[in-house]
């Protein structure tokens, strides 16, 4: 299964990591991915995951304002 979610504003990191705290409580397997944060950079969730066995993929070049949408777009490629 995957879930993707997007939008502006806050939420989807929380809701994403509910539902993988939800799926590791019942055994199934979970690869966490992030499409906009840096893998030069650790983050909390990362840290947390990894203690719970699950591996974290981060794609992007960070979160900021002063990227552009194909910035973005090209570090995913």
């Amino acid at each position: 299964m995957l879930l993707v979610y997007t939008g502006e504003g806050k939420g989807k990191t929380t809701a994403s990591l509910g539902v993988a705290l939800r799926a590791i409580g019942r055994g199934m397997r979970v690869k966490y991915f992030q499409l906009i944060k840096s893998p030069e950079r650790t983050y909390g969730e990362q840290i947390a995951l990894g203690k719970l066995g699950v591996e974290t993929v981060q794609l992007g070049i960070g979160f900021t304002w002063t990227k552009t949408p194909e910035e973005h777009r090209e570090a995913l490629a």
